[in-house]
């Protein structure tokens, strides 16, 4: 894998990661303190709940993606799935 390869996936990383994390701290403030909705409020829980399993699967997916581009990058000695 080139160098240019290499700094292309960690700046796409690095900006999809900030933007996610901005996005989802913004979503727990809105729905934790911000919002007078009634369904958001009967269902806080639940969407903070969903919010949180949905970043897990990104970071999964994410995960998946790198180690099917260069099994060498895996962490933690974690086995994807063949995306081929």
């Amino acid at each position: 894998m080139s160098i240019s390869m290499v700094w292309q996936s960690f700046i796409t990383s690095l900006l999809l990661d900030i933007l996610v994390i901005v996005g989802a701290t913004s979503l727990l403030y809105w729905v934790n303190d911000r919002t007078i909705h009634s369904n958001i409020v009967q269902h806080r829980k639940l969407i903070i709940g969903l919010g949180g399993v949905a970043y897990i699967g990104l970071l999964y997916a994410l995960q998946a993606f790198h180690y099917a581009l260069d099994p060498t990058t895996a962490a933690f000695g974690f086995i994807g799935p063949s995306l081929t």
